[in-house]
C-alpha cells in the first residue's frame, strides 16, 4: 500500500490540524522504484554460444546419417518394386523380358533399333500411360521418344545418388551420327552376363562346345523362364546397382563424363542389362579382376552407400551385398545355369 501526501500537508500539520494521509491502492511498487538483476557477460554469452555450436557439431553427424538411412531404404524399396515388376512380367509372360533388344536379338526391329526391358515393365509399376507413348519401332534414341525416355521416373532412381542428373541417348549400334537426344538416367541395371576375374565371360554353352554364352539372366539373345534358373531363384540376381550415370566414378572419386561406351549404358529406356566385369584393386582403370563392388562404376556394381550395394534376386527378394564378398560368389549370383550354388547368409 502507498501513502500519499498533498502539498498542503505541512502547512496543515503548523496549524495544528491533524495530518490526512491518502491511501492509494492504485499505484503499483513498480512506479515508485525498479530493481534490475545481473546480466549475462560477454564471456559468459560466448561460452554459451560455444556449447551449443558443440551440440550441433554432435548431432549434425547424427542428423546426416538418419538422412542417409533413409535414402537407402527408399532405393532398396525402389530396386525391388523394379524387380517384383520384372517378375510380374514373366508371370503374363512365361518369361523375363529380355534385357535390351538390339540388332541381335530374337525381336530385332531394325539395324539401329534399341529399347530396354524397363520401358517393358513400365505398366506393372502403374505407368502404362507412359509407355504407350513409347514407339518400339523407333528405340530409345530417337526425337520420337526423347519425352518419354527424359521423363524422370523415380522408382528407377536411388535417392543416395546425386540428383539433376540427365545424359545423353547414345546408342552404340547407330553407326553413322547420334541425334542429340537427351534423356534420363537408370541407377538400376539386369545383367546378360559377367566376366569371372580371368575375364572369362561366362559358361561353356555346352560340354560339347567351346562357345561362351551370357548366362544372366536378362540376356539379349534368348527370352529365359524361371525353369531355366536352374542355380535357383534365391542365388541368381534379377537388377542390381550401377548407381550415378553419366559421371563415372572409380572408387568413389568422380573421373569424368563417360565416353561415348559409358554412355550406352544408362537410359532407363535403352540398354540397362551389362556384363558385368571384374576390375585390378590396384588399378581400379583396368580389367579383368577380382573388385566387383565399388571399384569402377562403368561395368561394375556401384552405389553411394558405404561398402554396399542391394540386389534384387529371381525370389522376389532385396537385400544388400557388401563389398568384402568373395569375388566368385558375386560371380556365381551373377549366373542362373553354371550349377555353382552359393549361400549368402
Amino acid at each position: 500500500m502507498q501513502c500519499r501526501l498533498s502539498l498542503d500537508d505541512g502547512a496543515a500539520a503548523e496549524r495544528g490540524h491533524p495530518l490526512v494521509i491518502d491511501n492509494d491502492d492504485s499505484i503499483p511498487p513498480s512506479a515508485t522504484r525498479s530493481k534490475s538483476g545481473p546480466g549475462f557477460t560477454l564471456v559468459e554469452m560466448l561460452v554459451v554460444i560455444a556449447i551449443i555450436g558443440v551440440l550441433v557439431a554432435l548431432l549434425l553427424p547424427a542428423v546426416q546419417a538418419a538422412r542417409e538411412s533413409a535414402r537407402r531404404t527408399q532405393c532398396l524399396n525402389n530396386l525391388r518394386q523394379s524387380g517384383l515388376a520384372t517378375l510380374q512380367y514373366h508371370d503374363v509372360h512365361g518369361y523375363f523380358p529380355l534385357g535390351r533388344e538390339s540388332p541381335v536379338s530374337l525381336v530385332s526391329r531394325g539395324p539401329n533399333v534399341v529399347n530396354g526391358f524397363l520401358t517393358l515393365i513400365l505398366p506393372y509399376h502403374e505407368q502404362a500411360a507412359l509407355e504407350d507413348r513409347y514407339d518400339y519401332e523407333k528405340g530409345f534414341d530417337d526425337p520420337a521418344n526423347e519425352p518419354i525416355g527424359n521423363s524422370y521416373v523415380a522408382v528407377y532412381r536411388c535417392p543416395s545418388a546425386p540428383t539433376g542428373r540427365a545424359m545423353e541417348a547414345y546408342n552404340l549400334m547407330r553407326y553413322s551420327g547420334q541425334t542429340g537426344v537427351r534423356a534420363q538416367p537408370t541407377d538400376y541395371f539386369g545383367i546378360r552376363g559377367i566376366k569371372d576375374p580371368a575375364g572369362q565371360n561366362s559358361i561353356l554353352s555346352s560340354r560339347k562346345s567351346l562357345r561362351r554364352v551370357e548366362d544372366g539372366l536378362l540376356n539379349d539373345e534368348t527370352r529365359v523362364s524361371i525353369k531355366r534358373v536352374t542355380d535357383g531363384t534365391s542365388n541368381t540376381i534379377v537388377l542390381f546397382e550401377e548407381a550415378g550415370r553419366p559421371m563415372h566414378r572409380i572408387q568413389g572419386r568422380p573421373d569424368r563424363e563417360g565416353t561415348r561406351s559409358f554412355l550406352w549404358q544408362g537410359p532407363w529406356a535403352g540398354n540397362v542389362a551389362v556384363n558385368v566385369h571384374g576390375y585390378d584393386r590396384d588399378d581400379p582403370i583396368k580389367s579383368p579382376g577380382d573388385c566387383y563392388i565399388n571399384c569402377n562404376s562403368h561395368f561394375g556394381a556401384f552405389s553411394y552407400h558405404r561398402s554396399l550395394i542391394h540386389v534384387m534376386l529371381a525370389d522376389g527378394s532385396s537385400r544388400p551385398i557388401h563389398d568384402d564378398i568373395d569375388p566368385m560368389t558375386f560371380v556365381y549370383l551373377g549366373r542362373k545355369s553354371d550349377g555353382m550354388i552359393v549361400q549368402l547368409d
